[in-house]
């Protein structure tokens, strides 16, 4: 029997972990606070939203870090890459995705995955979990709730980590005015799902530049809290109105920078440029690249309105800021990524400090790997630090100085050196070919279970048709020894849609604790307590389950139902007595019970008692 790893938060990283240990043939239990609970940031209550930009950044795996990393990771199986690669919009040499899709795409595959439960709850605080007795992945990420960012607080002794992170707007393309604005991807590049021609370009001319960057530096902006403060950002995702405060020339030589573009209506270099990219598959919205900010919404419609070709813009969204909250990862984790004072526990996604959408996923992926091999008890094995995903997990669990500890993205500067006299493209051509020699070996660790392992997991709706199958076959196989056909018939009718109904709701009763038997692609088993009044309703088995089967999901239900009650009461068919003899159930009475359709059923009372004597 396999015990569930729990995964608390349904973010990039959580999705990722989630996916990575069921494909190992590990059930995992998924919780996500939305929609019960909201953030300042998400919009839906899938899986992996993305609540900044829809860019993966550069894609380029021989000559970017972050495109190398998005190559280990697809060659590790990654949910997230796949996801982003099934949804990906023209945006030049970057990966980006039409985000309502790649969501969509992430939330399916978990949903529809029979290893996977999800429970929308919040997790309050980091000794709740300790009641699963089972591994943990915290991938709550950045805007980690309250209650539990106090008690990781409480239980390493650490002050809160946070920065500020800010939100680009969105713009309808169909009130782009495209008699001033152009497309071209910077220096014409091509890149996955691109034409060369992917960025709708909007030039200003310095007098114009002048008058915009006042504009930004006048405009009124988003009111700090006194507790915010001496909040920093991140440098890697500066509202555009602060990059502006450091000089008149920053945002030409950042986001607005000029190089590689060529405006048709003039034939000429810009003097500065914004562009906008592909947000949605349909290439009605686009983003304004870059153009994070704090103004206040109405100033932001204004400020932005004067950029020429968006005089009319229609904004499906507008920008925003957000707290980010993250730990002292080098100081709290081990190099599993578990929590140094509670090792049961993993971190995992940009709470751990990394920064961005890759890097958060790529934490997942190594957390995912790491719970599912303790727990198939497999010798741990750390991918190399010459590769990307061991360069950024080395980062985080101890390279890094905890004193000085910020939100870092991958770059080769977290590599190992190279030793050779190259420089420039040559340099960065030999750390990726190196790297992707050395990650080599990590794929294959740890090894999937074998599917003929039985799996004990909570019930979900998508099991219903598996219950109610497993059920009839159990009875007929079973029982046919001890009542005629006409009262199988009336035990087991079948899938109606009343039976369906009744047990879809029985699922969703906090007071039924439901759970099936996993073995070979198909439920071959369940059981059913309800804790409130002592009744141990059902413990099925089919023939096809493994040796011991119904045992083990005794002894499961039994575990949990004792958190609740001291004894359980059950109705036993007559062929099942020897079975809840042999696991500590007595005899009461002999009895009867009425199945749903008035027929009389013979069996026989049985209690076992928990209650410890002195």
């Amino acid at each position: 029997m396999q015990k569930p790893i729990h995964v608390v938060g349904g973010g990039l990283a959580g999705s990722e972990a989630a996916w990575q240990i069921v494909s190992l043939g590990i059930p995992v239990v998924l919780h996500e606070m939305r929609p019960a609970r909201k953030t300042d940031a998400h919009q839906t209550d899938d899986c992996a939203e993305l609540v900044c930009s829809n860019s993966f950044r550069s894609d380029d795996h021989e000559y970017n870090a972050v495109g190398l990393l998005h190559d280990e990771m697809r060659r590790a199986g990654s949910i997230i890459m796949r996801a982003a690669d099934g949804h990906q919009v023209p945006a030049g040499g970057a990966l980006a995705v039409d985000r309502h899709g790649f969501s969509a795409a992430v939330t399916k595959a978990l949903t529809e995955h029979p290893l996977v439960i999800f429970e929308r709850d919040e997790v309050p605080s980091i000794e709740a979990t300790e009641n699963w007795n089972a591994p943990v992945i915290i991938a709550t990420g950045p805007l980690t709730s309250e209650p539990l960012a106090d008690s990781i607080r409480k239980l390493t002794g650490e002050e809160s980590l946070s920065f500020f992170d800010a939100i680009a707007p969105i713009v309808h393309r169909d009130s782009i005015d495209m008699s001033k604005a152009w497309m071209q991807s910077r220096y014409d590049k091509v890149g996955p799902g691109g034409t060369g021609s992917d960025y709708v370009n909007c030039a200003m001319d310095k007098e114009q530049y002048e008058a915009f960057i006042d504009a930004l530096l006048t405009a009124p902006k988003t009111d700090f809290k006194e507790w915010e403060k001496n909040t920093p950002y991140f440098e890697g995702c500066l509202p555009i109105e602060v990059m502006a405060e450091r000089g008149i020339d920053t945002l030409r030589y950042g986001p607005m920078k000029p190089v590689g573009l060529t405006n048709p209506h003039t034939q000429k270099r810009p003097y500065a440029v914004v562009q906008l990219r592909q947000d949605n598959a349909l290439g009605t919205l686009y983003n304004l690249v870059g153009f994070q900010t704090k103004l206040k919404y109405a100033e932001q419609s204004r400020v932005f309105r004067m950029i020429p070709g968006l005089e009319n813009a229609e904004f499906a969204r507008l920008g925003g800021l957000h707290r980010n909250t993250f730990i002292n990862s080098p100081r709290l984790l081990d190099h599993q990524l578990r929590l140094k004072q509670k090792p049961h526990v993993r971190f995992a996604g940009q709470v751990t400090g990394v920064e961005g959408y890759v890097e958060s996923a790529a934490i997942g992926l190594l957390a995912g790997r790491f719970a599912a091999a303790e727990i198939m008890d497999t010798p741990f094995l750390q991918p190399a630090r010459t590769t990307a995903l061991g360069a950024l997990l080395a980062h985080i669990t101890g390279d890094a100085e905890a004193e000085t500890f910020q939100p870092m993205n991958v770059n080769f500067g977290l590599f190992p050196p190279i030793t050779t006299g190259r420089g420039g493209r040559d340099r960065k051509l030999a750390y990726t070919a190196r790297a992707k020699e050395d990650i080599k070996p990590w794929l294959e660790f740890p090894k999937p279970l074998a599917n003929d392992r039985l799996i004990i997991r909570n019930a979900n709706l998508e099991d219903v048709d598996g219950i109610l199958a497993a059920h009839q076959k159990a009875v007929f196989e079973k029982a046919s020894g001890h009542y005629p056909q006409h009262v199988l018939t009336s035990w087991s009718p079948g899938a109606t849609v009343e039976r369906k109904a009744k047990l879809a709701n029985e699922i969703q009763d906090p007071e039924h604790i439901i759970i099936v038997a996993y073995h070979d692609g198909q439920i071959v088993g369940f059981a059913q307590a309800i804790p409130a009044i002592q009744e141990l309703r059902a413990v099925y088995t089919e023939s096809s389950a493994p040796q011991h089967s119904g045992s083990l999901l005794l002894k499961e239900i039994e575990e949990r139902a004792f958190m609740r009650t001291n004894k359980l009461v059950c109705h036993s068919s007559l062929n099942a007595e020897n079975f809840y003899t042999k696991n500590g159930y007595n005899k009461v009475t002999s009895a009867h019970h009425v199945l749903s359709d008035g027929t009389e059923i013979e069996c026989v009372q049985m209690q076992k008692d928990f209650r410890v004597t002195p």
